[in-house]
């Protein structure tokens, strides 16, 4: 037994457990998944960046 100053519920759900544990596939998925969640970021950035001095430019005037 081990001494326990508080109980502590077991986590159900997905990630409940260590991923380690998960099937390859659940891996995977979790992998790609922050890989595609990283990579959207980056386009919506890049875009917005462009959008921004695209807009900037029209203030100014160097852009019809």
């Amino acid at each position: 037994r081990v001494l326990q100053y508080h109980r502590v519920e077991n986590r159900g759900g997905l990630l409940g457990a260590d991923l380690a544990q998960q099937p390859a596939f659940v891996r995977w998925l979790l992998y790609l998944l922050v890989l595609a969640f990283f990579v959207g970021m980056v386009w919506g950035v890049s875009r917005f960046t462009a959008t921004m001095r695209r807009n900037q430019a029209a203030v100014e005037g160097r852009i019809d």
